[in-house]
């Protein structure tokens, strides 16, 4: 009988997630914050656009993490990733919110202007 050493396909899904979430999900959240709409980008604007800004925002966190007594380690890496990802996140649904029943800035009322 022959053993199951590792290395297979199962040992690969935690490392396929690490780059989804290096290189997709903050600028994908960051890009649904600058354009809620979807009707000014195409996919593949939009697609590009995530993957440019994440990986323009991954180095900022190491850069700023670098200057933290926490310094560059994984666990600081992880956590400062998802405090931005969940922020940009929540920043992005209130925007869209904001859009979605056309409430102004200015005036705190509803306006067909959408700021």
């Amino acid at each position: 009988m022959w053993q199951f050493e590792g290395g297979g396909l199962c040992d690969s899904w935690p490392s396929v997630a690490r780059v989804g979430q290096c290189s997709l999900i903050p600028g994908h959240v960051t890009v649904e914050a600058l354009f809620p709409k979807g009707r000014e980008l195409d996919t593949i604007e939009r697609f590009a656009l995530s993957v440019g800004l994440s990986l323009a925002l991954v180095p900022l966190v190491g850069l700023l993490l670098n200057y933290t007594p926490w310094g560059i380690r994984l666990n600081p890496i992880v956590v400062s990733l998802n405090v931005l990802t969940v922020g940009l996140a929540m920043f992005a649904l209130a925007r869209e919110y904001r859009l979605s029943t056309g409430v102004s800035r200015a005036y705190g009322e509803k306006s067909h202007i959408v700021v």
